[in-house]
C-alpha cells in the first residue's frame, strides 16, 4: 500500500526540545504558595513508561534542582 500525500499539506519540521528548558510560571499564584512563599515549594515531574521512566525536580520559579534522572524498571 502506498501513502498518498494530499495537496496543500506539508510536513512540518520540528526542533527537538532541550531537556534543560523549563517553562516559567505565568498566571495566578495560588494563595497557598503566596502564604508560605515560593521558596518552600518544589515541583516533581514524572514521565512514566513501561521499561524506563524519567523524573526531575524544579523549584517554584522553574529553576532546575535535580536534572532529569532515568529509572530502569
Amino acid at each position: 500500500m502506498y501513502h498518498v500525500r494530499r495537496p496543500g499539506r506539508e510536513q512540518r519540521k520540528t526542533k527537538p526540545l532541550s531537556r534543560q528548558s523549563l517553562q516559567k510560571p505565568s498566571g495566578i499564584i495560588s494563595p497557598r504558595v503566596q502564604k508560605a512563599g515560593g521558596e518552600h515549594f518544589a515541583i516533581v515531574c514524572v514521565d512514566p513508561a513501561k521499561h524506563r521512566s524519567e523524573w526531575m525536580m524544579a523549584d517554584y520559579d522553574g529553576n532546575l534542582l535535580i536534572a532529569p534522572q532515568t529509572v530502569e524498571l
